[in-house]
This record gives C-alpha cells, sequence and structure tokens, in this order.
C-alpha cells in the first residue's frame, strides 16, 4: 500500500448545517447514519487515506420530507471535501435521478480528486450501480459498507412500494456480487447480501468524541435512579418493552427517552398517567450525549422476534458505552464475545429487561462507575476509528479480508 491512498466515500454524509436542518424538518432521524459515516471517514483518514466525499442528503421521499427539490453544492466539512448530488424526491424519480447525477457529476469529481478506490456506504442501488460501472469503465476498486439489511418492508406500506422494495433487494444482491470487498456490522450480513466477496466484519465506531468526562464519584448521586434511552421510538427498537419494564418497576425510577417515531403518541399517554415516563423528543447531538452521560444506565431494549435481527447491530449501543455509563443490551446474536462482556445482558422480554435494571440498580455507585468506565476503555481501545482505521484501508486497497 502506496502513502497517502485517494478514497472516495459515495453515501450520505453532508455538512453539518444540512444534517441540522433534515433532523428538524425528518420523522425519520439521521443522526445514526450521520455520525456513522463521519466515524468511516475518521477511520479512513486515520489510516492514512486522502478521503473526498461524494454524498447525496438522507431523506425519506415527499410528502414524509416536505421538498422535492435538491440542488447540487460543493462543500467542505471536517477538513474533507466533498459534491452533494441533487435529486428529485419524489419515489421512483429519486434513484433515478441521483443515478444520473452520478454520471454526469460524480464521474468528473472522482477524476479531479484522483481517486482510486470507492467505498460505498449502504446498499443504495443508485450508488451501487454507479460504482459498479466505476469499476468497468475507470478500473478503480470498488467495496460497499453494509450497516443494515436493505429495502426492509414497514408493516402498513402500501403494495406498489413493498413490491419495489422486493425488486430492489434482488438488484442490491446482483450489484454487491460484482463489488472487491464488502465491510459489514455483521457476518450474516456479508453472507447473506455479498455472498462469495471478501469480507471485514466490524460492528461499527466508538469515537472518542463522547469522551465527556468522568461522573464525579465524589458528587452526591440523586435519590431517583435514571435510566436512558435515545434513538428511534418504534415497538421493533424495543420501546414499548423498556417502557413497560419501567412501569413494573417499583421506588424511585425514571425513564428518560429522547427521539421520535412511530411510538410517540403512544408514549405521550403513558407519560400522561406515568410520571416516572419522561420524553424529551429531539435533541442537538451534542446536548443529547451529554444528558445521557450523566444518567445512571441506558439501555438498548431491540427486540429479537424480528427477522432482520440477525442483520442488526445497532450503533447506538456503541454509543452509549462511550460515554462510560453501565449499559444493558438484549442478547443481539451480533454481540461480538468481546463485547458482551462488557455489556448487562437482557432477555428480550419486559421482565428480562426489568431485572437487568434492577441488577444495575442494586449495584454501588462505584461499582457502575467501573463498569461504565470498563465498558469505555474497551470500545475505545478496540473499537475507535483511531483502532480500526489501519486495517479498514488495508483491506479497501485490496489486501485480504477476514
Amino acid at each position: 500500500m502506496t502513502a497517502d491512498p485517494a478514497v472516495l466515500l459515495l453515501g450520505f454524509t453532508v455538512d453539518d448545517a444540512d444534517i441540522r436542518e433534515i433532523t428538524r424538518r425528518s420523522p425519520v432521524l439521521p443522526t445514526q447514519t450521520d455520525a456513522f459515516a463521519w466515524n468511516v471517514v475518521s477511520a479512513l483518514r486515520e489510516g492514512g487515506a486522502r478521503v473526498s466525499l461524494l454524498s447525496t442528503a438522507p431523506v425519506p421521499n415527499f410528502p414524509a420530507y416536505p421538498k422535492v427539490f435538491f440542488r447540487s453544492k460543493r462543500f467542505h466539512e471536517h477538513g474533507t471535501a466533498g459534491l452533494l448530488l441533487g435529486f428529485i424526491n419524489v419515489l421512483g424519480l429519486k434513484h433515478v435521478t441521483r443515478f444520473v447525477q452520478c454520471l454526469l457529476r460524480g464521474t468528473r469529481f472522482i477524476r479531479s480528486r484522483g481517486v482510486r478506490s470507492v467505498v460505498v456506504h449502504g446498499a443504495h442501488t443508485p450508488f451501487l450501480l454507479y460504482a459498479r460501472i466505476v469499476k468497468r469503465t475507470m478500473g478503480i476498486r470498488i467495496c460497499v459498507i453494509l450497516t443494515d439489511p436493505p429495502a426492509v418492508s414497514i408493516a402498513g406500506e402500501n403494495r406498489l412500494v413493498a413490491g419495489m422494495k422486493r425488486i430492489d433487494r434482488r438488484l442490491m444482491k446482483s450489484l454487491c456480487s460484482g463489488f472487491d470487498g464488502v465491510i459489514a456490522l455483521t457476518p450474516h450480513l456479508a453472507s447473506d447480501y455479498a455472498p462469495g466477496v471478501p469480507s471485514l466484519i466490524t460492528p461499527g465506531f466508538a469515537s472518542t468524541s463522547l469522551l465527556l468526562g468522568d461522573p464525579d464519584s465524589d458528587e452526591e448521586p440523586e435519590s431517583t435512579f435514571r435510566v436512558g434511552y435515545g434513538g428511534g421510538l418504534s415497538d421493533e427498537y424495543g420501546v414499548a418493552d423498556l417502557v413497560n419494564a419501567i412501569s413494573t418497576s417499583s421506588g424511585d425510577i425514571r425513564l428518560e427517552l429522547f427521539g421520535r417515531g412511530s411510538l410517540d403518541d403512544w408514549l405521550a399517554e403513558r407519560a400522561a398517567v406515568d410520571p416516572r415516563i419522561c420524553v424529551g423528543g429531539v435533541l442537538p447531538r451534542d446536548q443529547l450525549l451529554r444528558h445521557l452521560s450523566s444518567l445512571d444506565v441506558l439501555v438498548n431494549p431491540r427486540q429479537l422476534r424480528h427477522s432482520f435481527t440477525k442483520y442488526s447491530f445497532p450503533s447506538k449501543l456503541l454509543e452509549f458505552m462511550s460515554l462510560g455509563v453501565p449499559t444493558i443490551s438484549t442478547r443481539l446474536p451480533s454481540l461480538p464475545n468481546g463485547l458482551a462482556e462488557h455489556l448487562v445482558l437482557a432477555e428480550s422480554t419486559v421482565e428480562g429487561i426489568a431485572a437487568a435494571i434492577e441488577r444495575v440498580r442494586g449495584m454501588s455507585r462505584e461499582r457502575r462507575l467501573e463498569l461504565g468506565r470498563s465498558a469505555r476503555a474497551y470500545v475505545l481501545s478496540q473499537l475507535s476509528p483511531v483502532a480500526q482505521g489501519p486495517a479498514i484501508v488495508h483491506f479497501v486497497e485490496g489486501h485480504d479480508g477476514t
């Protein structure tokens, strides 16, 4: 591997002002996608790569997101140059216009940046197809990062959308098969959606930017035991189970939820009758993380009964652990052994989550601080961009995966 390899990250990495605006207007929170993307940028740079960005705004289709026409523009954020591609945000037209913009503007940008490797963040059909064309016409290596199963069907969506997603999934699998490498959060993502392609498995990134300082062990703790969750407020993420677990608990305990999702109305009703349930809405990322770091325990209550669970590794889990707060997680099949040792594991039931919360609640404050610090030290030493960057660049540049 020669010095300073030029890598293009093709995906959804946008500047900070745009992500704040999208977060304000979108029913689907893009914060985890944005945080992951910038961690990829950091990892590539820590591995010695010169990174450029070819991106598009991560927004749901109109009218869920109240904007139709997006314009292209150059941007520069966190020391990285990028080109934001315009598109028409209407079902069907979104994919077509993003692909056309890649052809019209992306190729010229790639040549101007001296790119020799393209990394596609996410199984987005226009980007996968464009990367295959780049490989064939320009001889550039291409890798794809898979973080979630592509084109997941949602309960209640209409037959047209469900049918288009089925076609999209088949097309994605076909396109991924022609990549030079796949970086996946779980082994099942790599083997099922890019079979036979060399793979590198990582559960994600623990960011050193989350080092907010330890809670003061000499500080008088609050009498209320505070439980926290931040992310999508939906049933498939186990939020209803977490709320019901708190409802079964007795004593001075409070659940603090941040985010939004399909359970918003239900949560408002529960909070109205149970003052221990507190819904804080969407906070700016730095404010949210600082608040979460002050709580007694954080919970990832992801359910295991859904088919996508074997593909799932929630990025919020590493985020929670990076904050130095004791973290509870359900027993996800994708949990690496080393990581699981630093978590409090719970069965994926109301009773199981309640029991895990009571286990942490029964610990001394000193023991909770020790557990949080140990988890943070582990994820930062093993899963930070600094720790993983060289291996990722090594893989992207064409060396053997695992």
